[in-house]
């Protein structure tokens, strides 16, 4: 039979290993939080790399479509440009058709008085000797 002290031994040794033990389970269930921790992390991390894919295809597009608006805008000022240099060209003739029209038409004015002026004189001098008076 065993003697005390060998029981005691025993008891001791197997306290030890149910300590051990209990210390080994607790630190596993920290272990297996963190795990989940990792997973879900993970997942997360794996998620946002799809949203960054995503937003840098977005971006993408929107330079490509700003620079497609940029060369459109570019030509459009350019036809707007040249569209304003004829339409400059026209009214500058026109305002130079009109300042010659204008020196025409006082000249004509004046012919007109002219002869509207000597008509209105000889049909007066008609008159006047019409009626016996005589200049």
């Amino acid at each position: 039979m065993p003697t005390p002290d060998t029981l005691a031994l025993i008891d001791h040794r197997l306290s030890s290993i149910e300590n051990g033990y209990i210390e080994l389970r607790d630190a596993i269930k920290d272990l297996a939080a963190a795990i989940n921790k990792l997973a879900i992390i993970d997942e997360r991390q794996v998620q946002s790399a799809l949203v960054m894919d995503k937003l840098t295809t977005a971006v993408d597009k929107a330079h490509s479509r700003v620079d497609n608006l940029t060369s459109e805008f570019a030509r459009a000022m350019e036809a707007a440009k040249v569209e304003c240099v004829s339409i400059t060209k026209e009214l500058e003739r026109r305002v130079d058709a009109l300042e010659k029209s204008d020196v025409e038409n006082r000249r004509v004015r004046n012919w007109a008085f002219g002869l509207v002026t000597l008509v209105a004189v000889g049909v007066l001098g008609g008159l006047l000797k019409l009626i016996g008076l005589s200049v």
